[in-house]
């Protein structure tokens, strides 16, 4: 065997290994967010989401209304300031009608609105416990049975907060735990 092949294979190992390591300590437990709204004949534009850390995220476009605001709209997973759960977040938006569109010029005309909305002191310390333990738990190469699901939920009242966590390995299709404002009916 060629000494030099070798040692590189070593090498090769050890930093594949520190990253698996370093990717397996995260210190936060990362979420999943949906972004919805509630008002019919309106869409949420979003122009712009920022951290405390000014780290911009990537936006999600537009939406619209969804008759159940937990089920409905546009989702992703984020992991932000190195897979902690945000202090807050900020949104700049504009609300063009819906289904009318509109050009270009008028949308880019409508005024932005602005909201920031508190994220980690409104999840109790024990779900993100329960969270960070199953992912310490889980199978390399998989995903944690846990997660913590976010919804920021635009309202004729303002954005609006809440959070589930879900346990895929019990009950795929039911929260565990829940909590953050009340939304209403309509």
């Amino acid at each position: 065997m060629n000494k030099r092949w070798l040692f590189w294979r070593m090498l090769a190992a050890l930093v594949v290994g520190a990253l698996n390591l370093q990717a397996a300590s995260a210190e936060g437990p990362s979420m999943i967010v949906t972004y919805v709204g509630t008002e019919r004949g309106i869409s949420i534009d979003i122009k712009k989401i920022s951290l405390p850390s000014g780290k911009l995220l990537g936006s999600p476009g537009s939406f619209g209304y969804a008759a159940n605001p937990l089920n409905g709209g546009k989702t992703e997973g984020i992991a932000p300031d190195g897979r902690q759960l945000p202090e807050w977040v900020d949104f700049v938006w504009s609300e063009p009608a819906y289904p009318k569109v509109g050009t270009f010029e008028e949308r880019m005309a409508l005024p932005h609105k602005t909201a920031r909305v508190m994220v980690r002191d409104r999840i109790p310390q024990a779900v993100v416990d329960e969270v960070m333990e199953a992912k310490r738990k889980r199978q390399y190469g998989k995903l944690p049975d846990k997660r913590i699901w976010v919804y920021f939920i635009w309202t004729a009242s303002g954005v609006k907060f809440r959070w589930r966590l879900w346990d895929t390995s019990a009950h795929p299709r039911q929260p565990e735990l829940s909590g953050g404002d009340e939304i209403g009916s309509r």
